[in-house]
């Protein structure tokens, strides 16, 4: 059996460089509390409006500018993090996902590490798998549906995802189908909701949840950032 991991930390999304404005002082603190053996960043690590499949705002910066300031906040991530395992997701995808609609060959593509000049030890992946302290698997991927639980009875492990901003929730329950309990454990996200890159979410009810999530002991456990009036940290992990 591979090794087990006692407190894995699950970085949500992201978004570089339209993030929430406390969220590095928030991850040094949740990092400090919790002793992460394993990190995971759930994808979306970058933004890419500029160069996304919506439709542009006309305050929005270049290509280039904005992956000049996402470059920037990617490495201020690998000076906290050195070694994370980060999924392949719709929007860090996204220069893979225009390469194939341009029909351009793949050896013309940098790799993710390249492109990002990020440290050896962090690794992208579809989706990974890792053995939890108590002995029982969890699946990590960007996004499958939107109930996360029902991820994880049609796996049949615990399972753990992003994408969907406006979850930040963990739902455990015993599944008949493997005859242990499972959980799914949705994270939230960690971005600048008043950002012009989120400005098409704007007419929509169910707001971003801002925080990350983390497994403690094969316990799974959201990690809201608690955030006062003016939508700024208060200091303070629960």
């Amino acid at each position: 059996m591979g090794k087990e991991y006692k407190s894995i930390l699950v970085i949500s999304d992201t978004h570089f460089p339209f993030e929430h404005i406390d969220t590095f002082d928030f991850l040094k603190s949740v990092k400090s509390k919790f002793d992460p053996d394993l990190v995971i960043h759930i994808g979306d690590e970058i933004d890419g409006h500029a160069w996304s499949y919506h439709q542009d705002e006309q305050d929005s910066y270049g290509p280039d500018k904005e992956f000049e300031l996402a470059l920037t906040k990617m490495k201020m991530l690998y000076k906290i993090f050195p070694e994370v395992h980060v999924m392949h997701s719709n929007h860090g995808s996204l220069h893979e996902r225009k390469a194939k609609d341009g029909r351009i060959p793949k050896a013309f593509i940098r790799t993710y590490r390249e492109a990002f000049q990020a440290p050896t030890d962090w690794q992208w992946h579809p989706h990974f798998k890792a053995t939890m302290s108590n002995g029982e698997q969890v699946y990590f991927a960007h996004g499958m549906g939107a109930n996360a639980f029902n991820s994880a009875s049609d796996l049949g492990i615990s399972f753990v995802q992003g994408h969907h901003h406006s979850r930040l929730e963990v739902v455990s329950k015993f599944s008949p189908y493997t005859g242990r309990m499972i959980f799914g454990l949705t994270v939230g996200c960690l971005i600048d909701d008043d950002s012009f890159a989120f400005r098409y979410n704007r007419t929509t009810a169910s707001r971003p949840k801002i925080g990350c999530g983390v497994i403690l002991d094969g316990n799974p456990r959201p990690l809201p950032m608690l955030l006062n009036r003016n939508r700024r940290w208060i200091k303070k992990i629960v």
